[in-house]
């Protein structure tokens, strides 16, 4: 239709043909990709340049074969693996598309699903649903757990799931806290004996965490020598009533090579040792431990376990926090002397001290060696009779402390005579009675100098380290404590009060 063209003559004139020709195909023949078309006129021909004959089109698009995945849950993403569309085409053919390449989606391959989605395919300007694809609602498809606050504790607590946060996480994505319908291991309340794994389960989900049970750290008595018992009191009867000695609360017995130990588990152990007296600042605490003579008895930990258990920080134990607290703590008397025999180099490790803190603590006690004195930030009467009228020690261990605090040091070696060398005193700060007395009557005493001899020391609370002052009204002298020259103001020491 409307195809015109020109015919020439023989005798040169032109005749313009718009009908009365025949053409090969012939009108209305169903054309092929690339067909060419020819036209005949009075026995000459010629080619229709104009017409171009592409792909045939498409009329129509089927499912060939739907995908091997049908049945979905809310949330989980598309998968057309198998997928095979049926395109007709304008001509009569048809040709099965099976590449992934070849056709698109709504949604996208990969595309997670929502509740009873539909899935178009799309080719040659065509779609066609993907028959047979169902999309459930959301199904659990994992928990997130956040352990409990506390995952380490000491032998025989009790474990304690505050914190523990259980999460599930739907194949859609969403996430709902729940808090109950789990099971959860340990459960609240176990006694802990060792380390473990704690898990949540959920609906066939299961997710650990650890739990760290350790050993608290605490002082341990041990007996080498003989046997003995070991009275505990709060009233400061040497002998009064024993709280505790282990889990069940009796007394026990030690003999030869025994050792037990003493200490607090958690805040509200009614085991729980907490000395000095946070209300009382100069109260006494009263706490008191008391080991017979037919025994010697060794301690090894830190003392500071007493205050705060097994769960104290570095910085705890570096800190006694009240007044008094081992105030008299393993103190004899002049009667019935204490049988502890030594402590730990490490028994004392704090450094910040308070007033009183470990006034009398050792006072008649047969202990053989000082513990190491860290302490460089000293409170009044700190020291005061800490070692008073310990017969057994031959030797002080230095204290460090620069900066003194009014009677720090008062008595604190006194009626000790067997003690024939001091540690070095470097203090360069001095306060009231700072010296007061501290080696009063110690009979043996030798204190190194930084000279070739030694200066002996008899009954020490009149007689002088270096040179007194010659004038009686002078307050100070020079003189050396240690191998340290020192200046100190007459009050500070009280020689010949």
């Amino acid at each position: 239709q409307y195809l015109q063209f020109r015919h020439q003559c023989t005798d040169g004139e032109t005749e313009d043909i718009a009908s009365g020709y025949t053409s090969n195909p012939a009108e209305g023949t169903a054309l092929t990709k690339d067909q060419k078309v020819t036209v005949y006129y009075k026995g000459l021909s010629t080619e229709v340049t104009d017409i171009k004959v592409g792909p045939a089109l498409i009329t129509d698009l089927k499912i060939y074969n739907s995908p091997k995945k049908k049945t979905y849950n809310a949330g989980e993403k598309l998968d057309l693996t198998g997928l095979q569309l049926w395109a007709w085409y304008g001509d009569g053919t048809k040709t099965v598309i099976s590449n992934k390449g070849e056709y698109t989606s709504d949604p996208a391959e990969g595309t997670a699903l929502k509740e009873n989605q539909t899935v178009t395919a799309f080719y040659g300007g065509l779609s066609v649903q993907v028959t047979g694809i169902y999309v459930g609602p959301a199904v659990l498809d994992d928990i997130e757990v956040t352990p409990p606050t506390r995952t380490s504790y000491y032998t025989n607590e009790k474990f304690d799931s505050t914190g523990l946060v259980v999460t599930k996480v739907m194949s859609d994505g969403t996430k709902e806290t729940i808090t109950s319908g789990y099971t959860l291991y340990p459960s609240d309340g176990k006694i802990l004996k060792e380390n473990m794994t704690g898990y949540v389960s959920y609906q066939g989900i299961q997710k650990v965490f650890e739990i760290t049970v350790t050993d608290p750290t605490c002082i341990t008595f041990c007996c080498t020598e003989g046997q003995g018992f070991i009275h505990y009191s709060k009233d400061g009867n040497a002998k009064g009533k024993v709280y505790w000695l282990r889990y069940d609360g009796e007394l026990v017995e030690l003999n030869n090579g025994d050792t037990i130990g003493i200490y607090s588990s958690s805040a509200s152990d009614n085991r729980r040792v907490i000395l000095g007296d946070p209300d009382n600042k100069n109260g006494f605490s009263g706490h008191h431990f008391k080991f017979d003579s037919s025994a010697k008895i060794n301690i090894e930990g830190s003392a500071m376990s007493l205050i705060y258990g097994g769960s104290m920080t570095e910085e705890e134990s570096r800190i006694i926090p009240n007044n008094c607290s081992f105030a008299y703590l393993f103190a004899g008397t002049k009667e019935e002397k204490n049988s502890l025999r030594s402590v730990s180099n490490d028994f004392l490790p704090a450094t910040t001290l308070q007033p009183s803190c470990y006034e009398s603590m050792f006072q008649y006690c047969e202990l053989e060696e000082c513990p190491d004195l860290l302490a460089t930030t000293l409170a009044a009467s700190c020291y005061k009779n800490m070692f008073f009228d310990c017969d057994n020690l031959t030797e002080t261990k230095r204290l460090p402390a620069t900066d003194l605090a009014v009677s720090c040091y008062e008595t604190m070696f006194s009626e000790s005579e067997s003690i024939t060398k001091v540690g070095e005193l470097p203090a360069t700060v001095y306060q009231e009675r700072c010296y007061f007395s501290m080696f009063q009557n110690c009979k043996s005493l030798y204190v190194t100098t930084s000279g070739d001899d030694d200066h002996l020391i008899l009954n020490c609370v009149y007689e002088k380290i270096g040179d007194f002052p010659t004038d009686s009204n002078a307050t100070t002298f020079s003189g050396t404590i240690g191998g340290v020259a020192s200046i100190l103001p007459k009050t500070s020491y009280y020689w010949n009060d």
